[in-house]
């Protein structure tokens, strides 16, 4: 049987960002601010994630906190967003929306803590570690009134499992540009799943040939809104195949597009000329020395189209699994601030 619960686990903890390995095992209480004021209430560093208590956080983010006792779970409702958890489980679900937290809800001395980074983003709120004064900050986003729904095409037989979760828009301006842009989302998995069905059938076939029982072989694509401002929607998806082996393999894609046209950005559109290739290597290589603590093995160089997302933090460059680094590290991620980026932009955000 292939290891398709873990492994999820396992990638969403390589895709879920988590602030708290910047804070360290040494520091359990973490100041908190929103919007430039200090809050009554302090962080706590678990599994290096930050955590705040429930009650504290819907006090000052103004969402509605629903309890039920038989299923031990927790609704959080804001607006036309709607968050759903469990003590103690990894699943979660948004607006119907299924993902995993690399955290789970805990109950500490009769107080319900929740991972706040997950929590916080998923209302419409940045997340940012300010380093010198060791302080989480939060900040109110206005995000685009864009209703993103969640749209599934499941099936567990005994050859393929499937599992897969993909973004619909509704609510844009121009009819023309949002169903331009719900065929390109459709079309991307449909792609994946077309390239690879056919592919993992065969190798189950050679597999049983060769004795193996009881083993399923697995699709999961799954995605996170990673920015909803100024007219941009930017998508980071997460498409997984299980072949056989010990495990299977994650690829990570992204597409950030207009919401008023329609156009899909490569990495160039965003910017004047290719001044902002040395600008972005100079991040990726410091980034990597500073927190793998050793240079990018095999790093010269971004491509021009180099994959990339936005987000509120700034421009985010993304390389796969394996491509510069071993496995543990997952998706290494580079945040740009816009600050930095702002004169070399076609747009500005």
């Amino acid at each position: 049987m292939h290891k398709r619960s873990s492994l999820l686990l396992i990638s969403a903890a390589l895709w879920t960002s988590a602030i708290g390995t910047a804070y360290g095992s040494g520091n359990p209480s973490v100041p908190i601010q929103l919007d430039g004021t200090p809050m009554p209430f302090s962080g706590r560093v678990m599994n290096d994630q930050t955590f705040v208590p429930l009650r504290d956080i819907s006090e000052q983010l103004n969402f509605s906190v629903k309890w039920d006792e038989p299923s031990q779970s927790i609704t959080l409702v804001k607006g036309s967003k709607e968050i759903l958890l469990h003590i103690g489980k990894a699943d979660v679900s948004v607006n119907g929306h299924d993902l995993f937290l690399n955290s789970t809800p805990e109950i500490i001395d009769d107080r319900t803590f929740v991972p706040l980074r997950f929590i916080a983003e998923n209302l419409g709120t940045e997340v940012k570690w300010q380093p010198n004064t060791r302080t989480v900050a939060l900040r109110s986003i206005p995000e685009s009134p864009i209703l993103i729904s969640n749209q599934k095409e499941q099936s567990d037989d005994s050859d393929v499992s499937i599992k897969i979760q993909y973004p619909q828009l509704d609510g844009l301006a121009d009819p023309t540009v949002q169903t331009k842009i719900n065929r390109i989302l459709k079309e991307r998995v449909d792609s994946f799943k077309k390239n690879n069905i056919g592919t993992l059938r065969e190798s189950l076939v050679e597999l049983r040939d060769a004795g193996a029982k009881n083993m399923t072989m697995a699709i999961d694509c799954n995605y996170e809104v990673k920015y909803n401002q100024h007219g941009l929607i930017s998508f980071f998806f997460r498409d997984y195949i299980y072949s056989g082996g010990a495990h299977g393999m994650t690829y990570a894609s992204s597409i950030t597009v207009s919401t008023t046209n329609g156009k899909v950005y490569s990495l160039p559109d965003l910017f004047q000329d290719d001044s902002y290739i040395p600008l972005i290597n100079r991040d990726v290589s410091q980034y990597f020395t500073e927190q793998i603590n050793q240079p990018l093995s095999g790093f010269t160089s971004i491509p021009r189209d180099q994959n990339f997302y936005l987000s509120p933090e700034g421009l985010v460059v993304y390389f796969q699994l394996y491509e510069y680094t071993p496995y543990v590290y997952g998706f290494p991620e580079v945040v740009i601030p816009y600050s930095d980026l702002d004169s070399l932009m076609t747009i500005h955000l």
